[in-house]
């Protein structure tokens, strides 16, 4: 899918619009959802421009996928809730994604220390 920098996400990124960023390093940007599905509910996303998960795999390397799950862990210990947390990435329309920035969901019933 080609991938669109006026979606939100990208304009996140651009910092055209804003989020409640609770991480941010080289590599992904974590904020809350603005519309929660449980007391934590954190998306993490890459700074590259990939509009799904399966684009994703197809244009990068197993290490620079490995990475971004790698770092939705990190995130997840970040705000307290890597032990116990679910984590959902939705791919392309059929897989119900709204946006398409690849982005992954972390939603824990325990509240995060950020």
């Amino acid at each position: 899918m080609k991938y669109r920098n006026t979606n939100i996400f990208s304009q996140i990124l651009l910092k055209k619009t804003p989020c409640d960023k609770v991480f941010e390093d080289r590599v992904v940007l974590a904020f809350k959802d603005i519309k929660p599905k449980a007391n934590t509910h954190v998306l993490v996303i890459p700074k590259m421009p990939v509009a799904t998960f399966s684009d994703f795999c197809e244009e990068n390397t197993a290490i620079t996928v490995g990475l971004f799950f790698k770092k939705v862990h990190e995130v997840a210990r970040f705000i307290g809730v890597d032990d116990g947390f679910q984590m959902i990435v939705n791919n392309g329309e059929k897989g119900q994604q709204e946006v398409f920035h690849l982005h992954a969901h972390i939603l824990s019933d325990k509240k995060p220390k950020v």
